[in-house]
C-alpha cells in the first residue's frame, strides 16, 4: 500500500538546488542512464574474482555517481560549487 497525497506530480520532479524539472527532460533521462550503468557495473563487479579487476570497476562506478551527482546539481548550482569530478 502506498502513500498518495492526492495532487499528482503533473510530470515534474525536484532535484537538489533546482526548480521542478520535467520527467521528459534529458537530464532526467541521463540520470536514469547512469543509474543503469551504475547496477550493471555492480552486477559486473559482483562476478569478477581479481581484487585488481574489482577496484577498477569500483572507481568507474564512483565516477558515475559523480557525474549524476554533476547532472542533478544543474549548472547554475554547477559554477558556484565547482565540479565534483577533477
Amino acid at each position: 500500500m502506498g502513500v498518495r497525497s492526492g495532487k499528482g506530480d503533473r510530470g515534474y520532479t525536484d532535484l537538489f538546488f533546482r526548480h521542478r524539472i520535467s520527467k521528459d527532460s534529458s537530464d532526467i533521462r541521463a540520470i536514469g542512464n547512469l543509474d543503469e550503468l551504475s547496477c550493471y557495473l555492480g552486477l559486473i563487479r559482483s562476478k569478477i574474482r581479481t581484487r585488481k579487476d574489482k577496484a577498477t570497476i569500483e572507481k568507474i562506478q564512483r565516477a558515475v555517481l559523480i557525474i549524476t551527482s554533476e547532472i542533478a546539481v544543474g549548472a547554475e548550482k554547477k559554477e558556484e560549487l565547482g565540479l565534483l569530478l577533477k
